[in-house]
């Protein structure tokens, strides 16, 4: 299987506002606008952890959060060891580099992810409503085609939104339903490996579980993996010409599902299946496609009997509509068919 990513995740402040040009003055006016206030950190410090201090770029206010000493360390190794300097109570003072490095993303954290303007009671913390009011939420695409004898998975993002926004493509830090800012500021300096300001989609899947990772769960859900003989390394032919129709079926809902779309449309998605695999296949789909718009034409009407409403078409206008429950009562064409195909399952040649 062959991956390529694409695309900056997020880019600090610092890197931002050196990249644009003097008669870009949207980027800033933007941060302006927004809620703003000198940041202190109330989260518990503890034996792993310094309460770090610098300037805010945006409004120039004195920024206080907690940080990880082994973030120290690397900012030390990054920048020099007068670049991070400790008084006598312990607190640690950004210098010079190291502070324009930590500011620009913490600049990037409270502002453009808006996580200052969703701490609606200023406490620190962000609740699980709160963090879904950051902009913590990333539009990734993603492409399944064939190679050669090969797989290949193409990812880019293309924007950003809310995350608790119903119309998301893809999560970043997908576990994540509450933090705070320091927790967030931490996490991105971790992902940030080569200090250049700009985290890539790689640096961030590395965080998390692997897109590979995630593609093989949406390819062991469909190829029902322990039911089959597939498995990830096997040779497919040019454009996959070794495959069975099935399986090229099952490849494009894969393909639909890897998406993650919010509206997704199945089109006989299961007409090439023999009907134990059918089965299998809806019981996957059914977990698959949770919390999303699903609309699905089928003339098998077993497939779509757990749907919240179903449409009967009959020469191009509306028959009926409802449930299977409520269309099995009305005795109609729906009922008559449904019958019949029961029927049909039963039949056995001599």
């Amino acid at each position: 299987m062959k991956i390529t990513l694409s695309g900056n995740v997020f880019t600090s402040y610092d890197v931002k506002t050196k990249n644009s040009s003097k008669n870009e003055n949207s980027f800033e006016e933007t941060l302006l606008n927004q809620k703003q206030q000198s940041y202190q950190t109330n989260n518990q410090l503890s034996q792993t952890s310094s309460k770090i201090s610098f300037i805010d770029p945006v409004n120039g206010g004195k920024v206080s959060v907690s940080l990880e000493n082994s973030t120290l360390e690397k900012l030390q190794n990054r920048f020099g060891v007068n670049s991070v300097v400790r008084n006598e109570a312990g607190d640690v003072e950004l210098k010079d580099k190291a502070q324009e490095f930590v500011a620009g993303w913490f600049a990037d954290i409270a502002y453009t992810r808006g996580f200052l303007g969703a701490d609606a009671n200023n406490d620190g913390i962000l609740s699980e409503e709160e963090y879904g009011n950051t902009k913590n939420g990333l539009v990734i695409n993603s492409n399944i085609s064939f190679e050669q004898d090969d797989f290949v998975v193409k990812e880019n993002v293309i924007g950003r939104y809310s995350t608790s926004d119903e119309m998301n493509f893809n999560q970043y830090r997908t576990e994540k339903k509450e933090g705070s800012l320091d927790d967030e500021l931490n996490y991105t300096l971790k992902l940030d490996k080569d200090f250049d300001g700009n985290i890539t989609l790689q640096e961030a899947y590395e965080g998390e579980s692997s897109i590979e990772q995630k593609v093989k769960e949406n390819l062991k859900n469909i190829f029902l993996e322990d039911k089959s003989s597939f498995i990830y390394d096997t040779v497919i032919g040019e454009n996959g010409g070794t495959l069975s129709g099935g399986e090229r079926q099952r490849i494009s809902i894969a393909r639909a599902i890897l998406k993650n779309a919010p509206v997704i449309l199945l089109d006989e998605a299961t007409s090439s299946l023999d009907p134990e695999n059918e089965v299998e296949i809806q019981t996957a789909l059914s977990e698959l496609v949770k919390e999303k718009t699903v609309v699905v034409i089928a003339h098998r009407l077993r497939t779509v009997i757990n749907a919240d409403q179903i449409l009967v078409l009959k020469d191009g206008k509306l028959e009926e509509s409802g449930t299977h429950g409520k269309l099995m009562e009305k005795n109609g064409l729906y009922r008559q068919l449904y019958q019949i195909q029961q029927e049909s399952s039963e039949w056995k040649f001599r």
